[in-house]
């Protein structure tokens, strides 16, 4: 490892989270000088801070001086954004935006994370260069706030990825390893989505995207913009449980497939596969980790 990376400084918004978890122990086991930010579970070498207070984030940004910024804090529940909307725009719009103005003035590189739920699910696969037509606040919120750093600063890249699962603290804390909650209850029978198509991306294959990314220095420009990164696997919910319940060999017989579109909730795509070519065809080398592995690597503290 060279002493030249050894220096590089990191600044990772949203450092507590399931993303931001993996991205801060990958870029500081990559010999990088990582800062995690975090707001609600500030602990610990985290700093605590509000990414939604201009002047608190001007301070740590210019005390810190980092190499390159991954603002990977945002109010991901769709749920939520519906529910609040104003709260969700301040988070992953307005923050944003202040963010890659900070970045410019400190001509960090920034990484911004954001979704394909910015696609309404109707012409898959997608390309970056493909029209964006969210279907909810979540997808219109993380869309506004894509404008709003490739409008201020150009040395960024956007990246685009799909639902996430990873090293939780909580079953709870992804959508995927919550199903598991669901296979290990048997006490009543459970409907099971088995109509939205999605594409279980692991965690820490994004983090080493991020990391990648924020390293190719030598690719100037080519590394800015927007970029995709997914799994190539294509899972329904139910067939995600299916895959959990061959690995760890517990029933799901109480779990109903249900194949109709859902009626209720908030309105979500039915299939926004990614198309990473434009990734791939960058001079790095990225993984995708298979779902069975990734998956059981992550539900192991709860077998």
């Amino acid at each position: 490892m060279s002493s030249a990376t050894q220096s590089k400084r990191v600044l990772i918004t949203g450092a507590s989270g399931l993303l931001g978890r993996t991205i801060i122990k990958h870029f500081s086991e990559s010999g990088w000088v990582a800062l995690g930010l975090a707001f609600s579970r500030a602990v610990s070498p985290l700093v605590k801070a509000d990414i939604t207070d201009h002047e608190e984030m001007s301070r740590i940004v210019s005390e810190f001086k980092p190499d390159a910024i991954v603002h990977a804090a945002a109010e991901r529940h769709p749920d939520i954004a519906e529910k609040n909307p104003d709260k969700v725009w301040k988070i992953n719009v307005d923050a944003t935006k202040n963010i890659a103005a900070l970045a410019s003035l400190n001509d960090s590189y920034l990484v911004y994370i954001s979704t394909d739920y910015v696609f309404d699910g109707t012409s898959a696969p997608y390309s970056p260069s493909d029209l964006p037509n969210p279907l909810n606040n979540y997808g219109r919120s993380k869309l506004d706030g894509e404008k709003a750093v490739l409008e201020n600063y150009t040395n960024s890249a956007v990246l685009r990825v799909p639902i996430l699962y990873g090293d939780v603290e909580s079953l709870g804390e992804s959508a995927v390893t919550v199903l598991f909650s669901a296979i290990k209850d048997n006490s009543k029978q459970t409907e099971m989505c088995d109509y939205q198509r999605r594409f279980p991306t692991y965690c820490g294959d994004v983090a080493v995207v991020c990391e990648k990314l924020c390293s190719a220095v030598g690719l100037q420009s080519q590394r800015n913009g927007i970029f995709h990164w997914s799994s190539n696997e294509m899972l329904t919910k139910f067939r995600m449980t299916q895959v959990i319940s061959e690995a760890t060999g517990l029933s799901m017989e109480h779990l109903i497939q249900k194949s109709d579109a859902p009626l209720s909730g908030t309105n979500r795509p039915y299939d926004t596969q990614l198309d990473c070519s434009r990734l791939e065809g960058l001079d790095i080398i990225c993984e995708r980790t298979p779902f069975r592995d990734g998956i059981m690597n992550c539900l192991k503290p709860f077998l």
